[in-house]
């Protein structure tokens, strides 16, 4: 029974790190690769966000992916 469970949990494990990577995928593909420009209240202009927090989503993708942040 414990063997059943183990294997049960490394199939999820495994469909939860293929749906990971799939939805990784999905965001690269709609993040603009164009760095954030902010005004002097902090909003990202390049991409038209006009909040401070949350970060722009872009910059909150590019972080995500290991892309580092923008200057």
């Amino acid at each position: 029974m414990a063997d059943d469970r183990l294997e049960q949990a490394r199939s999820i494990a495994v469909e939860l790190e293929n749906e990971v990577a799939r939805l990784r995928d999905l965001v690269a593909d709609f993040t603009d690769p164009d760095p954030c420009h902010y005004d002097h209240h902090g909003y990202c202009q390049a991409h038209f966000w006009l909040q401070t927090e949350p970060a722009c989503p872009h910059r909150r993708a590019r972080e995500l992916e290991g892309g580092g942040l923008d200057a």
